[in-house]
């Protein structure tokens, strides 16, 4: 019996990850040479050490000025993040600042941010990103182009940088988190992106109330929204699969930094649709036994060997996937960081995800 129940897993974990992959390669490009107005919209609190990095990135875009805003929403920062940005909104008029002096009761404090920046917003076009990001110049002109007529949201990929063991195995992470990402909107399945690198036309957000019905989380402001747009139909999702649309930020330098932001990104994950809940949830389990197995087998006296063999396709499995990821987002990684990377995965989301549900969950302190 052990020995079927972990067949019957690797089967159907082996099964999402190819499915994964045929999402990945049936990506297409962007063509479209129509050039909207673009806003580009971002939170930023306590960020005076990040924001000139940032500015600087987004001064320096291809995109033609008069067609692209900056909008820096200053989030209660105690630090000098609002002196900073004034100092470069002095010389670039298409810079915009937005203060925010308090949340309100039961709202989510970047969401929160994102609206009222959204607000002042008057782009057909809103691009988000995260202080700590440095677009490369032609990512504004590039996520455009993804937008057809029947567009209304691009995710995109955010590389991490770093050196050390944590950031290679932070890294690695980050590529099968955007295998998911893409893979599932290859597939017509949209199941999550990420906020460092995230596009949808004001349209849409207009017509699904803002984040109104998504204040309940502090995280979700990218992948509940995607889940909000794939749910209301009549628009298409696309994932940008072109370098010049990767927006890379430095990876957590502490396990600390690397905890809370993995638990705050996980603590959406309650409020996703039981659809998706589900199938993360029987990949996970999957995962879960096929390392469990022969240490099960090995106390119940079962067969130990055919259990770590099964283990070792999944590694090799996952090994492979990795690679045609790493090929599709021109990322490298060496194979000490993914064999780090294997119990790393299991940990953070067999036992940090289920975690991250309870609790009080902060954006920033």
């Amino acid at each position: 019996m052990i020995a079927l129940a972990s067949l019957a897993a690797l089967l159907v974990y082996v099964g999402i990850v190819y499915r994964l992959l045929h999402g990945l390669r049936a990506l297409e490009p962007g063509t479209e040479r129509h050039k909207p107005r673009v806003s580009v919209v971002c939170a930023a609190r306590n960020e005076a050490h990040n924001v000139q990095g940032l500015l600087s990135s987004l001064v320096a875009q291809t995109y033609a000025p008069e067609l692209l805003e900056i909008v820096i929403v200053d989030d209660r920062s105690t630090d000098d993040t609002a002196a900073q940005v004034e100092q470069w909104r002095s010389l670039y008029p298409h810079i915009k600042m937005v203060q925010v002096k308090e949340v309100p009761p039961g709202t989510a404090p970047k969401k929160n941010a994102l609206a009222q920046g959204i607000d002042m917003s008057t782009g057909e076009l809103v691009l988000l990103t995260d202080a700590d990001c440095r677009p490369s110049p032609r990512w504004a002109e590039e996520m455009a182009s993804y937008f057809a007529p029947k567009v209304g949201l691009v995710a995109g990929f955010a590389p991490l940088t770093g050196k050390g063991v944590l950031a290679a195995v932070v890294r690695l992470d980050t590529l099968a988190s955007a295998l998911t990402a893409a893979g599932g909107i290859g597939l017509g399945r949209p199941t999550t992106c990420t906020g460092r690198n995230l596009a949808f036309r004001r349209k849409v957000f207009d017509e699904l109330g803002g984040y109104r019905s998504l204040m309940s989380s502090v995280s979700g402001d990218d992948d509940l929204f995607l889940h909000a747009v794939s749910r209301r139909g009549g628009w298409q999702v696309r994932y940008a699969l072109s370098p010049h649309t990767f927006v890379p930020s430095a990876a957590p330098a502490t396990c600390k930094e690397l905890l809370l932001q993995r638990r705050r990104h996980l603590s959406a994950g309650r409020f996703y649709p039981l659809g998706i809940q589900a199938r993360y949830a029987l990949f996970h389990v999957c995962n879960l036994w096929l390392f469990v197995a022969p240490l099960v087998a090995a106390a119940a006296g079962g067969p130990v060997l055919l259990c770590s063999l099964i283990l070792l396709v999944k590694v090799l499995v996952n090994g492979r996937a990795l690679c045609a990821a790493g090929g599709a987002f021109q990322q490298r990684f060496a194979w000490w960081a993914f064999l780090l990377w294997e119990p790393y995965f299991l940990l953070t989301n067999t036992l940090l995800g289920p975690l991250s549900w309870v609790g009080r969950i902060r954006w920033r302190g």
